[in-house]
């Protein structure tokens, strides 16, 4: 997390919109919990940035969803199957994300961007992000800054006691950390535990 992954989607949605080609983008609805129901027509970064979209734009729109079929789509399912380029935000929550990528490149011939993490809190396969590697054309790994250390962070570590896989929050809930500082915290954690 907070390594400008929705930032860096912003900027090929938006260069892509510059060249006149349409942009479908999908976000997860687990956005619009967090940044309220103005996320429904956006992109929207953990620093505010925002790229949006109206309804009567022709450049392309968003769709907040939760899996990626047909039922998922809805109504916007044609749209998307019509736009230039695929952007997916959040892809960790989207259920069928190789097949849908898949379909979208190689039936559709679109042009297909993908962001998300690879891996929660406690460094285990998140989602269906990996799942793409094979798939892919490029694959850009971004880092952020480690909130303890300010060395480049490769990990997320949850900051509030809860043992759930998905907590929807920003920093209130996560931290970007090296992996010398994940170690050290981890082992901080299971010392403070065993200890009670």
């Amino acid at each position: 997390m907070f390594a400008g992954k929705t930032t860096h989607l912003m900027r090929c949605v938006e260069r892509e919109r510059a060249r006149g080609r349409t942009v479908f983008v999908i976000k997860s609805e687990l956005d619009v919990e967090r940044f309220g129901e103005d996320a429904r027509d956006a992109l929207i970064a953990h620093d505010g940035k925002r790229v949006r979209f109206d309804a009567s734009d022709d450049g392309g729109r968003v769709r907040a969803v939760r899996t990626l079929d047909a039922a998922g789509l809805g109504a916007d399912a044609a749209a998307c199957d019509a736009a230039d380029v695929v952007a997916v935000d959040e892809a960790q929550f989207m259920g069928d994300l190789a097949p849908f990528a898949r379909r979208c490149a190689e039936e559709l011939g679109q042009t297909v961007y993908v962001c998300g993490l690879d891996g929660d809190y406690r460094r285990e396969r998140f989602g269906g992000v990996l799942d793409l590697i094979p798939l892919c054309d490029t694959v850009t790994r971004l880092r952020g800054t480690c909130a303890e250390c300010g060395d480049e962070s490769l990990f997320s570590r949850r900051v509030e006691a809860s043992e759930d896989v998905v907590r929807v929050g920003g920093r209130d809930k996560y931290a970007p950390v090296c992996r010398a500082c994940y170690v050290a915290a981890s082992t901080r954690e299971r010392g403070s535990a065993s200890a009670r």
